[in-house]
């Protein structure tokens, strides 16, 4: 994560890196419309985390 700095606060952008075949890609978060892995496994696991991660938020902010 970097933070830019702007007139009224700071702007937070998180930074994703991967190691392709190619080298590695890097791609600011915040910027991509989806991020999807080739292979379905992974895609699907990283989906699994992504909503445990959102539906724990969610519990914590009602709690």
């Amino acid at each position: 994560m970097n933070s830019v700095a702007l007139d009224n606060g700071v702007l937070n952008r998180h930074w994703l890196t991967l190691a392709t075949a190619d080298g590695l890609v890097q791609v600011v978060v915040e910027e991509a419309s989806t991020i999807r892995f080739t292979d379905s496994d992974i895609d699907e696991q990283v989906a699994a985390a992504l909503v445990a991660v959102a539906k724990h938020r969610l519990q914590d902010r009602v709690s």
